[in-house]
């Protein structure tokens, strides 16, 4: 239930504005009480997270689409009897009301959550009915397709209303209008999976917390909402580290995936090197592809014939053939959204240059309701090359956002986070400390984050929570200093509470950068078992070993995967300005750790040969037979789980790779002795298991950047061992 709220005089003020100026329209329609009841439904849901951002959405989209097309609607019978049929359904707010009268809202709020989603996506079509330069676009013989799509959202209009007064038993299905106009059904199969791909990291807690970030999300919604021929459709957010840009994309992605229409969700992560450039246009097509059929369609109808072109590396080529191609021949029905996250992750400079040329030079050729939005830091390559396009915008967050809103925005977060959510409460913990901590974090919602989490005790144990606030204000004091500096004395500080004893400190800050070295140096963020037996088959007979745990436990603000509930998820910076810290010895002092280290790939790659000299084995899978392909075993990823623990995955796919970067200039003669004498009888034993690995796993591609490598250390071993 949800508490009550007074919806007085001040919320049907700005109806009455609405009417006011809708007053030629009202002598001939009564739909200005129509649009009035959206604006108090609105009202009405203001507390509700799960309906409010679609109801507000609806809201503006009711009042634009209606002041365009409100002589058509006149005109068009059709578009009539839906505008009748959804004024109808707002009838319901005088029953919503009269439930908030009696003590909160009662009815289901995943109806109301329905009933705003289906207006959205209705509005979206009666836009582009409306459009000229759309239906032209359109074949005459799509227009039966188009009648009776009106049909379908009068009737689901009708049955919503039904379902909210008792008088339907069965959920009514949201109408989704995402294609006017796609290519002809193929009667062949549409298989994708060739196409490279990596899945999205969407989740609640990388989201803003509801009632925070109104102010850039209205913006930002605005934008993607808005007529296709009068905004660019790029949005470049831009802003430093920490400054919540990422919570902002993944909110705006969480609600166009309930709308059903986002299109793709893409992050770069200078964590994660599997995250490459390269999958960025084949994610979005095969993602596009799984949201629709027709796209579905019009992609296979482009590339299916040539298996080469699927495969393609080559970023131009991507685009043109995977995106291009594909969309020309769609027509879109209101917005559908691709987010890139982090583009400034995605590579140095002369890495994302032909990225950037592509989005400059040929995302104008977009459809005309596809939206993109990018975030990123202000890296002077990025908006160099985005800065002069007309279908690209660029927006500092601190320009969109005000820090008054900013500073209320961090004091919601704080004040959730250390107070209202947290059962027991945490003695000493107040308004005041969280006054305290908006001020101190000048707008970085990461310094929020990590200052939370070490008040609530992730970090050294044996401290009250208010002793714990003390010390990281004590601390924090200071003159104020730049957005990074900021985060680099938290940082250090966090740290430094953790590494203080004298007589322990040099052996604590040694198993510091042996486990975060081996963290930020892996290829692909692994648990902390799995990272534990890396290392531990890294360390040669008779060598101490000691569990990345007892350093790891107490980083729980800094890195993900590392606290006892969270020992099923890999471990990661939360944030990359911590792996940025970590990596530049002149922020990091004494907790600096060489990722360059040669030494660092070498033990991860002997780890990988020994551990798949320990576990590979023929038919690891135990498959009934080798005849049947692999998409055809409906149980194989179950198989995968069992039967391939993930330092055996880690190792099969990477252990080339570590070999290749501790390569020094290339040259084999440096390697460990331990390295070569592995990797004979890793050939002639286990070459064809790891191949079999590799299949199931989807990954045979990589064996031939491996042979490559393997063929250049064999060739320079062989030349040792024939002059010897």
């Amino acid at each position: 239930m949800v508490r009550a709220k007074e919806v007085g005089g001040e919320l049907l003020e700005g109806a009455d504005i609405v009417e006011e100026a809708l007053s030629p329209i009202v002598k001939k329609t009564d739909f200005s009480a129509f649009i009035k009841n959206v604006e108090v439904f609105v009202g009405i849901v203001d507390t509700i997270a799960e309906v409010h951002p679609y109801a507000k959405m609806a809201w503006l989209l009711v009042k634009g689409v209606y002041t365009i097309v409100q002589d058509q609607i006149h005109r068009d019978d059709k578009v009539k009897d839906l505008f009748l049929q959804m004024a109808s359904l707002y009838e319901i707010v005088e029953n919503l009301r009269l439930q908030l009268e009696d003590g909160g809202i009662k009815s289901s709020t995943e109806l109301l959550s329905r009933i705003s989603k289906q207006t959205v996506n209705c509005c979206y079509f009666i836009r582009d009915y409306a459009s000229p330069g759309l239906m032209k676009r359109m074949a005459k013989s799509t227009f039966a397709t188009v009648d009776k799509r009106i049909l379908e959202y009068t009737d689901a209009f009708k049955s919503l209303k039904d379902e909210f007064h008792g008088n339907l038993h069965v959920e009514t299905r949201v109408i989704v209008s995402l294609v006017l106009k796609g290519v002809e059904r193929l009667e062949t199969t549409v298989d994708l999976n060739d196409m490279s791909y990596y899945p999205s990291s969407l989740g609640p807690s990388k989201r803003c917390l509801f009632g925070t970030r109104e102010e850039p999300l209205e913006r930002m919604t605005t934008w993607a909402n808005s007529d296709s021929q009068d905004h660019p459709s790029i949005l470049v957010l831009t802003g430093p580290a920490g400054t919540g840009k990422s919570a902002l994309a993944h909110t705006m992605a969480h609600q166009f995936r309930e709308l059903e229409r986002l299109g793709s969700s893409f992050g770069f992560d200078r964590n994660e090197s599997t995250r490459s450039i390269k999958l960025l246009f084949p994610t979005i097509a095969r993602d596009l592809a799984d949201l629709n059929d027709d796209i579905r369609n019009a992609l296979w109808a482009a590339v299916g014939k040539s298996k080469e072109i699927r495969m393609t590396q080559d970023l131009s080529l991507q685009f043109e053939n995977l995106i291009a191609k594909p969309l020309k021949s769609i027509v879109l029905s209101g917005p559908v959204l691709v987010v890139i996250d982090a583009l400034d992750e995605c590579g140095d400079a002369g890495t994302r240059e032909q990225l950037l040329s592509i989005l400059k030079t040929c995302a104008d050729n977009f459809p005309p309701n596809l939206r993109l939005l990018i975030t990123t830091r202000p890296e002077d390559d990025i908006l160099t090359h985005l800065q002069d396009a007309p279908h690209i915008l660029i927006w500092r967050l601190d320009n969109i956002s005000s820090s008054i809103e900013t500073s209320e925005d961090i004091r919601l977060y704080t004040h959730y986070h250390l107070i209202s959510s947290r059962k027991p409460k945490l003695d000493g913990i107040d308004d005041e400390c969280c006054r305290r901590l908006v001020t101190m974090s000048q707008g970085l919602f990461q310094w929020a984050s990590v200052a939370c989490s070490q008040i609530i005790g992730t970090g050294k144990p044996g401290l009250t929570a208010r002793e714990r606030y003390e010390l990281l204000v004590k601390g924090s004091s200071g003159p104020r200093v730049d957005q990074e500096r900021l985060l680099d004395k938290l940082y250090l500080q966090v740290l430094r509470q953790l590494f203080t004893e004298e007589s322990t400190g040099a052996l604590e800050l040694a198993r510091f950068r042996s486990a975060l070295v081996a963290v930020l140096t892996s290829f692909e963020p692994m648990t902390l078992e799995s990272l534990n037996n890396l290392r531990k088959a890294s360390n040669d007979a008779g060598e101490p070993y000691v569990d990345a745990k007892v350093v790891l436990q107490y980083l729980g603000s800094l890195l993900s995967g590392v606290t006892a509930s969270e020992s099923y998820i890999p471990i990661r910076p939360l944030h990359t300005s911590f792996r940025d810290f970590l990596t530049t010895k002149q922020r990091s002092f004494e907790f600096s750790v060489d990722v360059a280290e040669l030494q660092a790939h070498e033990r991860l790659c002997l780890a990988s040969l020994r551990i798949m000299k320990r576990d590979l084995a023929f038919n690891i899978c135990k498959l009934e037979s080798s005849y049947v392909m692999n998409e055809d075993i409906l149980d194989l990823p179950k198989r995968i789980r069992d039967y391939i623990p993930e330092r055996l995955s880690y190792s099969c796919r990477f252990w080339a790779r570590h070999l290749d970067v501790a390569l020094p200039n290339g040259m084999a003669l440096e390697i460990p002795r331990q390295i070569r004498e592995l990797l004979e009888p890793f050939i002639n034993e286990k070459l064809l298991f790891w191949l079999e690995v590799l299949s199931v796993l989807g990954g045979v591609a990589l064996a031939l950047s491996a042979f490559a490598i393997v063929a250049r250390v064999l060739k320079s071993v062989s030349a040792v061992f024939l002059e010897s």
